[in-house]
């Protein structure tokens, strides 16, 4: 399986919400992790962001995607799963924010170079004290070439890349490869809006994140109960009643 070449995947992944106790939506995302997607969530994992692959367990920085593909056939034969990509796509996102499928949509549609050129960010994951992202880098026909930072700016939180200077982004002459995206994570000042601007190859991009909003607790059908998920993604502005419905008739029953 070689589909997600952009690691587009890991958008959805990590605004899953998702319990052991639920088979389908468990298979379906280990379905889609692609080696591209692999390697996102790691790098999303070694930043600090606490992720764990439903069944699999923690991502410490040293699995390797072998071993991931070896569990996952040993799983999918003794469940006796068979639904394809698509299918498993479409499973999970019925448990993910619109905003998250909008950036995955996005992501897949820059990961054909020819139809969006230049510099592009992608939120990937937001919460009340990180921001992951990732940057591609599409340079025009004729200029194939590797994309090098020239200047950043970080408003609003730090790159917990240590060696990147405060204030900045990304460190001076940053390489993204073309026709590449590269992935980094941000540590958040409370309730502050994240902001950076960056400058590639003389394409500028400014990526914004709100402060996240907490989920309140969730009043459906005349009845309230509190969120029982491990990990939920950001609301703002993105989850439908259609989707607490979804996720209420997931809470009572696990």
């Amino acid at each position: 399986m070689n589909n997600d070449l952009c690691g587009c995947n890991a958008v959805l992944i990590l605004n899953t919400v998702v319990t052991s106790n639920q088979r389908d939506v468990r298979l379906a995302v280990l379905k889609v992790i692609d080696i591209k997607t692999f390697e996102k969530l790691k790098r999303a994992s070694s930043d600090g962001l606490s992720l764990s692959i439903p069944g699999y367990g923690d991502l410490k920085g040293n699995e390797d995607f072998k071993s991931l593909s070896e569990y996952r056939n040993s799983v999918f034969q003794q469940e006796s799963y068979n639904l394809s990509e698509q299918d498993s796509l479409t499973t999970i996102k019925q448990f993910v924010p619109d905003k998250a499928i909008a950036e995955w949509s996005r992501c897949k549609e820059i990961c054909i170079p020819a139809t969006r050129n230049g510099l592009h960010a992608i939120e990937e994951y937001s919460d009340e004290q990180i921001v992951f992202a990732s940057f591609a880098w599409n340079p025009p026909p004729g200029a194939v070439q590797d994309g090098k930072v020239g200047n950043s700016s970080l408003i609003g939180g730090a790159a917990i890349e240590a060696r990147v200077p405060a204030g900045q982004a990304f460190l001076p002459d940053q390489i993204i490869p073309a026709n590449g995206q590269i992935s980094r994570s941000f540590r958040r000042e409370k309730d502050q809006p994240l902001r950076l601007s960056v400058n590639v190859n003389g394409y500028s991009v400014i990526f914004s994140v709100l402060p996240h909003v907490p989920y309140p607790d969730l009043i459906l059908s005349g009845k309230k109960f509190d969120v029982i998920f491990d990990k939920l993604p950001n609301p703002v502005g993105t989850i439908t009643n259609s989707t607490y419905e979804v996720w209420y008739e997931q809470a009572i029953h696990t």
